[in-house]
Order: structure tokens, then C-alpha cells, then sequence
């Protein structure tokens, strides 16, 4: 009995840990393509603009240079609070340190989120991601899915004021999402955001480096008025993280892609525009997946484990 015992012990520790076999890493970008057509921007802010100052074949076959001009709300980006007061961080002022390989967790809300567009993020959500994952890590990059990657031509304005948009543009003969200020009940923004609550929870009881969501802003749309600098509350959340040294990062992409809970390491790749506040922003992460299962897992018996047929059969 002993020696069968002992038998049984050397087998399952010899091929103990099978987490090579259980598990695939896997790699995803974050990010809008920096495009003045199809790319996130706000509606009109100045886009991307490509401006050729050589077109190609003017000089040789293979030469050409052009010139780019661009807002810095385009795209993917990440903002620091340099954008609001004149002592906050610039981004060059981003250490690698929370750059490079930030532990990241990945709360998702778009259930929620589809009820009601301009959703704000609760404190109860974060505790219900804690009660469910675990502690929220150390030095840690929160990203808010809302799923509104979704979301195309309609992802600044709410479900209400969009239906007849085009039409209203036909009938005008004008595009009018690209006018610089809003019209009530006509374009009005709508996007989910994080609350105030919530971001006071999330500033005064972690250590964060930074809050990512997928919508324009971590400002629901509904708070923001018609541009106007006299309007100080139009970006309070915004005005409020970034000021106490997190960094933003709006319009993340996770259109298909299924991240999970936690386990997640996140590299930032900013474009280092030393003294600007809002930059373009690559997001690389990599993550483990389960990956189903090629064998049939046999019976937890005494004969499988001797002979090597479980945790599954060995060649």
C-alpha cells in the first residue's frame, strides 16, 4: 500500500502544473487609427489632416513628404493635468515606471451601459469587480468598458437625437454633426462616464496611475454644454483625476476583444510631445486566455493515476 501510495505521489508531482497547457498568451492593440475620416473626433475640433508638401512622383518614384496638422482630442489619447492647471503633469513628465507593463484590470459595464447612455460608473460597480476578482493591485491602469467601441457615427450623440440626423443634413444641404457648438434636441452629447462619487472612491482609497475608458471622455456626455470656457464644470471628472496625478487615456478600442477580469499588463507608447498635455497614445496589452481543451480529460481513479491517464492522457 505504501509503495502504490508513493507511486501515486511521484506521478502526480512529475506532471504536476499544467499551466503551459491551460493557458495562451495573447497580445491586443487598443487603439484608433489616426484618421481625419473614419477616426474619433470631436465633432467640430479639428481632425487629422494629412497636407502633402511633395506629393509622391514629383521628385522621384518613391519620394514624397507631407506635412500633418491635427487637434489633440483625435483618436486614441491620453491627457494629463497639465490640461487644466498650469502646475499639472505635461506628458513628458511620464515616467516608464507607469508606462511600461502597468498591471491593468478590466471592468466591464456594457450590460448597464446599453439601458442608458449616459450611464455614470457607481462605487457599488467597483466593489461588485472587487467582491467578484479581488483587491484592486497596487500602481494599477483601470480600464472602464462600456461598450461603446461599438459605436460609429453615433458615438457622441445620444440615440434620441441622432435617428433623423442625416436627414435633417439632406434637407439643410449642410453636415450638421460638424458644427462647433450643439443644438438642443437636435445633437446632443450622450456617452457613459464615471461618476463623481466613484472617481472620489477611486482617487482617495487606491493607488492608480491611470483610468482608461472606450467613450470620448471619463465625463458622461450629458455633462458636457456647448463649448464655452466660462462653463467650469463641463469637465469636472476630467479636471479632477488628472489634476491629482492620474493620467486618462478616452476612446480606447475593444471592439472584439474579449479581455478578461484581471492579469492584464498594459504598455502605453505616447507620442512624446514633451510639453503638450493630450497626445496620440498606443495601447499594447497582453493577457492570458484558456484555450478549450484538445483531450479528453479521463476519471480521477487510482488506474489513471498510475498509469499516467490523468489529469489527461500523457504520450
Amino acid at each position: 500500500m505504501f509503495r502504490a501510495l508513493t507511486i501515486t505521489l511521484t506521478l502526480m508531482t512529475g506532471w504536476g502544473g499544467h499551466a503551459s497547457h491551460d493557458c495562451s498568451h495573447m497580445g491586443s492593440l487598443l487603439t484608433y487609427y489616426i484618421n481625419g475620416v473614419n477616426g474619433p473626433c470631436w465633432p467640430g475640433f479639428l481632425p487629422f489632416i494629412v497636407i502633402p508638401e511633395i506629393p509622391e512622383g514629383s521628385l522621384s518614384d518613391t519620394f514624397s513628404e507631407d506635412r500633418y496638422i491635427s487637434g489633440d482630442e483625435v483618436a486614441t489619447y491620453i491627457e494629463t493635468g497639465g490640461a487644466y492647471s498650469p502646475k499639472g503633469e505635461r506628458i513628458g513628465d511620464l515616467g516608464p515606471e507607469r508606462l511600461l507593463l502597468v498591471e491593468t484590470i478590466h471592468i466591464d459595464l456594457t450590460s448597464k451601459a446599453a439601458k442608458n447612455p449616459n450611464y455614470e460608473v457607481q462605487v457599488e460597480d467597483i466593489e461588485e469587480w472587487i467582491c467578484n476578482n479581488g483587491p484592486i493591485p497596487p500602481r494599477a491602469f483601470i480600464i472602464f468598458n462600456t461598450g461603446w467601441s461599438f459605436k460609429r457615427g453615433t458615438r457622441y450623440y445620444g440615440p434620441d437625437t441622432v435617428l433623423d440626423l442625416d436627414q435633417l443634413s439632406d434637407a439643410l444641404q449642410f453636415d450638421i454633426s460638424s458644427l462647433p457648438f450643439l443644438v438642443p434636441g437636435v445633437l446632443e452629447f450622450a456617452w457613459p462616464g464615471i461618476s463623481a462619487e466613484a472617481a472620489e472612491f477611486l482617487l482617495n482609497c487606491f493607488f492608480i496611475v491611470g483610468i482608461g475608458i472606450d467613450t470620448p471622455s471619463v465625463d458622461a456626455g450629458y455633462r458636457h454644454k456647448p463649448y464655452s470656457s466660462d462653463i467650469p464644470d463641463s469637465r469636472a471628472i476630467r479636471r479632477y483625476l488628472s489634476t491629482y496625478g492620474m493620467y486618462l487615456v478616452h476612446n480606447i478600442l475593444l471592439l472584439d476583444i474579449h479581455l478578461p477580469a484581471r492579469g492584464i499588463f498594459s504598455t502605453l507608447g505616447v507620442f512624446n510631445m514633451r510639453r503638450a498635455t493630450r497626445a496620440p497614445v498606443n495601447i499594447y496589452v497582453e493577457y492570458c486566455i484558456k484555450r478549450k481543451p484538445s483531450t479528453t480529460c479521463e476519471l480521477a481513479d487510482y488506474c489513471n493515476v498510475v498509469f499516467g491517464n490523468y489529469p489527461y492522457r500523457r504520450v
